[in-house]
């Protein structure tokens, strides 16, 4: 059968207060059927996680019959006694469990997280060796309960749907929830710490890639300057050989051109003489004319 109380809201007031405050918790649950039997509301302090021998039962009230409906009341419970908790365990994390049970079976538990801190900062950064109870803070995690459910019989003449196993010991949820917590404070500061070696770790890769990267830039413009050196120097090759045969090729249009000058000089004389040659033979031709005449 399922559960027939629900519980609505929890709420503690005030959330942080002086180590020696008594509690204050307004509760509102509702019941779903009629319920004829005791519900047994209990509040209880954990200072130490992996044994229950510490643990302090601060109060307990008992509420019923109840009808169905919702239903609402104030929990006040006194102050853990200090002098019961070892030394090691009164600063730092513990829990606060609130325990209901319904004719004498466990069938809901609420946890939340306590931070017992210094309200001087000289006594934080140098906690004194016995504990001054008077100058702790208690601050209730409320932002972050923890609900466990178990299934019990709401009806006596109800057969177990789940009996429990014969030698199997009940889990202690206050032990759970605080070495959950110390497990989170140690693998957050593992993390910080991890963080920071990683980014050293990433620092110094970075610096290695950046020194490989400048050098592998330093030898691409060596090669760069190497190749366009090569390439400016076979360009100046070729320059000077293009010059070279443009001299040579002017050289010898100039030879062409001075030759192609000289050689009508032949054709010149050439004339003259044939000239020469006429007029001797007109000369002559004249003389016979007059010979015949």
């Amino acid at each position: 059968m399922s559960s027939l109380v629900n519980v609505v809201s929890a709420n503690f007031e005030p959330v942080s207060q002086p180590f020696t405050d008594s509690l204050s918790l307004e509760i509102t649950f509702e019941a779903f059927e009629p319920l004829p039997g005791d519900l047994e509301w209990s509040l209880i302090y954990v200072p130490t996680g992996g044994t229950s021998e510490f643990d302090q039962k601060l109060d307990s009230v008992l509420v019923g019959p109840t009808p169905e409906g919702r239903h609402r009341f104030v929990f006040t419970a006194d102050a853990p006694d200090a002098s019961k908790i070892p030394k090691d365990d009164m600063v730092g994390a513990s829990v606060l469990l609130l325990e209901i049970k319904y004719n004498e079976q466990k069938f809901m538990t609420l946890g939340w997280f306590v931070s017992n801190e210094y309200n001087d900062e000289a006594l934080r950064l140098e906690p004194p060796a016995t504990p001054q109870v008077d100058k702790l803070v208690r601050t209730i995690r409320v932002d972050d309960v923890r609900v466990t459910t178990f299934t019990i019989r709401w009806d006596p003449n109800q057969e177990d749907e789940m009996p429990p196993v014969e030698g199997e010991p009940e889990p202690e949820e206050g032990d759970s929830f605080l070495d959950e917590q110390k497990k989170e404070v140690g693998e957050e500061g593992q993390q910080e710490e991890d963080g920071e070696g990683q980014a050293n770790v990433e620092d110094e890769e970075s610096d290695e890639n950046d020194e490989e990267f400048d050098l592998d830039d330093e030898e691409d413009i060596d090669e760069d300057e190497g190749e366009s050196t090569e390439d400016e120097e076979e360009q100046d090759e070729e320059m000077e050989v293009d010059e070279t045969a443009e001299l040579r090729k002017e050289e010898e249009n100039k030879k062409n051109g001075t030759e192609a000058e000289k050689a009508p000089e032949p054709d010149k004389a050439a004339d003259e003489k044939v000239v020469e040659e006429n007029a001797q033979g007109d000369k002559e031709n004249a003389e016979v004319d007059m010979q015949q005449t």
